[in-house]
């Protein structure tokens, strides 16, 4: 976390272009390392993907925190500015 938060300060404070940097919890899901949920902030591989999109297509400058609600982070600007949702997935659930 110290090494990043000089970098994200330098992409963010630039006026160039939108800066919109995501910060990921422990990814979990098909083609990571875990099929289960772990660590204090948990993050489904999909949701993930799908918080990347919605911060593309419609995003504002700044840093969203993506992962599971009552985990280690504070989610609710990703929720709130993106419309972004932790219960998606591309998959079918069985």
């Amino acid at each position: 976390m110290a090494a990043s938060a000089p970098l994200e300060r330098v992409f963010l404070d630039q006026s160039a272009f939108v800066g919109i940097v995501p910060r990921y919890g422990q990814l979990y899901g098909p083609g990571t390392w875990s099929a289960e949920p772990t660590g204090s902030a948990p993050l489904h591989v999909e949701v993930a993907a799908c918080a990347a999109f919605l911060a593309i297509d419609h995003g504002g400058s700044g840093a969203y925190n993506i992962a599971q609600p009552g985990g280690a982070i504070v989610i609710e600007k990703a929720v709130a500015e993106l419309g972004w949702h932790h219960d998606f997935r591309l998959t079918e659930r069985s």
